[in-house]
């Protein structure tokens, strides 16, 4: 044993034997950054609400309506005038997924976050006209992900529909958690209401 030790390991080696007695769980939330405040992923502030009121965005379909298991955010100005808006990340993270899959989600996009209170939670962004993070990106709040698609290039095309940005948040109980899944489902556990979330975690609500 004591020849083990003054053996000249290789730095992954040692981390690798630092992780191992903590167990995967407590590995991984070494990796991650704790998500302690959300925004919207819209909007040049981060704050938006789901209704018409003059902030630039609404919600074109909210959570659960439909079956929807997200929530579908375009500008007030219709159509397809929010194609190639920004779409940043609602907090920090790790991008867990990153691909054009088609069929209709075009370029999607899942984050993972760490919660200050341990648990996780993920946020998937789809439609986009581009991405820019990939698998195993670390993500920081508010951070640019990607530009808002209509879920086949180019961009305008109407084709499936007009330009917005898919957007759901998950918890570990999600039978999609690190996966697109269908976005409409009248299965709703694990899928959790985006507004609602991001509501009471905004800058300066966490924790109070």
């Amino acid at each position: 044993m004591k020849d083990f030790f003054e053996r000249k390991l290789s730095y992954k080696y040692f981390v690798l034997l630092l992780f191992i007695p903590l167990g995967y769980s407590s590995a991984a939330q070494l990796l991650y950054p704790i998500a302690d405040e959300f925004h919207f992923p819209v909007g040049k502030n981060g704050i938006a609400t789901p209704a018409r009121d003059g902030d630039g965005w609404y919600d074109a379909q909210p959570f659960l309506v439909n079956n929807h298991l997200g929530e579908d955010w375009n500008a007030e100005t219709g159509g397809n005038s929010d194609c190639g808006a920004e779409v940043y990340a609602a907090s920090s993270g790790i991008c867990l997924f990153s691909a054009d899959i088609e069929g209709g989600w075009g370029n999607v996009l899942i984050i993972r976050h760490l919660l200050p209170n341990g648990d996780w939670v993920e946020t998937l962004y789809a439609h986009l006209e581009d991405r820019l993070k990939e698998s195993g990106d670390i993500v920081g709040a508010r951070e640019l992900l990607g530009h808002i698609g209509d879920g086949a290039p180019p961009c305008g095309n109407s084709a499936p529909y007009y330009a917005h940005l898919h957007f759901e948040l998950r918890n570990e109980n999600c039978a999609y958690f690190g996966k697109v899944g269908n976005g409409y489902s009248e299965e709703h556990k694990g899928w959790l209401n985006p507004t609602t979330f991001i509501v009471a975690r905004r800058k300066g609500k966490v924790g109070r």
